[in-house]
């Protein structure tokens, strides 16, 4: 907000004038605040998980990132259909050798209120230098390998070798400047994700321990009321920069990890919103429809995102292409495929969603379970048993099964250890790394070519997680950036998607369909490819 100019004259009496018109402005507000919370309908959602951290740069949680990402916007970000949309920046421009890209940053798009700012609205407009303390607190995050030896001075910064990324700049409050170290044509794709959400200095630091436990302050359609270990409570943004169709004054996110209780309480009407679980799906769903009883109470909708669900293996624990190839050839993909996602599923041969910018998957490993063996005795490795973790969340426990299953029918013996999803995805980044792990990816990218970063060997431990190398795979990536063609791009990374197949990395098992219930009052529920929830369009109809 600009600086009014205070007069010499009569200063005593404008200074109480303001005072009394900030006071009445704050009432107002506070009515306001109060009818519209009364009027404005509310919906409760279940999720799955316990709730991670509500600090964007800390979230590996998917499912927290459900509701993080309706408090925090990024500068772009994508629609349902998977169009590319200006967020907090209005505009983007790239240098013709796509080394350089400016922001322009959108004007007037407010911070929620909150008493971490000191001007007499507790809120201020978004601004350039904003967006570079956002960046470079991610260099520090879990999402670090966006910029990991892409962005000028980045690594450096990692390294304690430079006091700031020279990358990230601000030239004017408008302007935000990325330099590249390279190329990067699909740049706009790495940070299309809400995920990179703009954060301000104020409140990140004016109590650093509360940030993303009881403090959350960003852009976005809702703002926190209130959290607990098990809830946390949002209300619309009065100030949101953008006309939204929705009508919803409060939402409410509640943990339950009770599948059959999470649908049985939708039923009731204490959820307004659930993830069915896969092992409910033939209770519901029909032919990709909602059975017939329940039409006019429920509704269905079905999420189709960027993931991938896989089998990761340790490539320095298990370094045998052999082993490696005889696990990819015990696997029955579409037996997890049909029997416990019930058809709402493809099965995977690569890590990059099929159809994601016009993408067509490589070829896949064929189940040969007598290759499979073969392997397996000419590798010579008699009782070893290899670690398999897993987590509680869905069916990965159910698929760590199958699994086991088939690797003993091809000689591999396997021990399922069962964790949480958090303690899983902290064992994969520690010392006491498991072989094997049952885990999957929500891409950040919107871009196949970006996602072929997982077989980089200078990637590793994210996102490539398995400590896979191989030089011919590193040359190809390093073409990536000098082609701009859609159609090459796509082939392109095919072409190194089936050359590092040969060498299994990982076993791709599936891309997942997220089918959802609704109680038929919500109207407009939608679900984009990054599983951003648009819930500022969401309409209650209360008949």
């Amino acid at each position: 907000m600009a600086k009014q100019t205070l007069h010499r004259f009569g200063l005593t009496r404008l200074l109480a004038a303001v005072v009394l018109l900030c006071l009445v402005v704050s009432c107002q507000r506070e009515e306001a605040k109060t009818k519209k919370s009364e009027t404005a309908p509310s919906i409760t959602i279940a999720i799955e998980n316990d709730i991670q951290t509500l600090d964007p740069t800390l979230l590996s949680d998917p499912h927290t990132s459900r509701i993080v990402w309706q408090i925090f916007e990024g500068l772009v970000g994508l629609d349902a259909e998977g169009r590319m949309q200006p967020m907090i920046a209005e505009s983007w421009s790239a240098s013709d050798d796509f080394k350089s890209w400016t922001f322009k940053i959108r004007p007037g798009v407010l911070y929620h209120q909150n008493d971490v700012f000191k001007t007499p609205n507790h809120t201020r407009a978004v601004t350039a230098s904003d967006v570079v303390y956002s960046y470079v607190r991610f260099a520090k995050g879990f999402g670090s390998f966006v910029f990991a030896g892409l962005v000028e001075g980045f690594d450096d910064y990692l390294a304690g070798k430079a006091a700031n990324i020279k990358g990230f700049s601000s030239p004017d409050a408008q302007t935000f400047q990325i330099i590249l170290t390279r190329p990067d044509p699909s740049f706009i794709f790495r940070i299309s994700s809400p995920y990179l959400g703009i954060m301000s200095p104020e409140a990140v630091e004016t109590a650093p321990k509360a940030f993303g436990v009881t403090v959350a302050v960003g852009t976005g359609p809702f703002q926190l009321v209130e959290r607990s270990p098990t809830q946390v409570v949002l209300a619309r943004n009065p100030a949101y920069w953008r006309r939204t169709a929705g009508n919803l004054g409060q939402v409410v996110f509640r943990v339950e990890k009770n599948p059959q209780f999470r649908i049985s309480q939708l039923e009731k009407g204490g959820y307004d919103v659930a993830q069915l679980p896969f092992s409910a799906v033939p209770s519901y769903i029909t032919g990709g429809r909602l059975r017939s009883e329940f039409e006019g109470r429920l509704a269905l909708y079905v999420a189709r995102t960027f993931n991938v669900h896989y089998l990761g293996i340790d490539n320095k624990q298990v370094p045998e292409i052999p082993i490696r190839r005889a696990i990819a050839e015990s696997v029955d993909k579409r037996a997890i495929v049909e029997n416990l996602l019930h058809g709402l599923a493809v099965a995977a041969s690569s890590p990059i969603p099929p159809g994601l910018q016009g993408f067509d998957p490589p070829p896949d490993i064929a189940m040969d379970r007598a290759a499979a063996r073969h392997e397996v005795e000419r590798a010579r490795r008699p009782g070893r048993i290899l670690r398999l973790l897993t987590s509680n969340v869905g069916i990965d426990e159910q698929v760590a099964q199958v699994i086991q299953d088939n690797l003993k029918d091809a000689g591999i013996e396997t021990r399922i250890e069962l964790v949480d999803f958090n303690t899983l995805i902290s064992r994969i980044f520690s010392k006491n790394r498991p072989e094997l792990f049952v885990v999957y990816s929500e891409w950040i990218y919107g871009a196949p070519e970006l996602i072929m970063d997982v077989f980089d060997s200078h990637r590793f431990p994210n996102p490539n997680m398995f400590g896979y190398a191989n030089r011919k795979i590193d040359a190809q990536l390093a073409q990536l950036p000098t082609i701009t063609d859609r159609n090459s791009l796509n082939t392109h990374s095919r072409e190194i998607a089936s050359l590092a197949n040969k060498d299994v990395p990982a076993v791709w098992l599936y891309h997942q369909y997220s089918p959802y219930l609704l109680r038929s009052r919500v109207r407009d529920f939608a679900v984009n490819g990054h599983q951003h929830w648009l819930l500022a369009d969401v309409r209650v109809v209360d008949k």
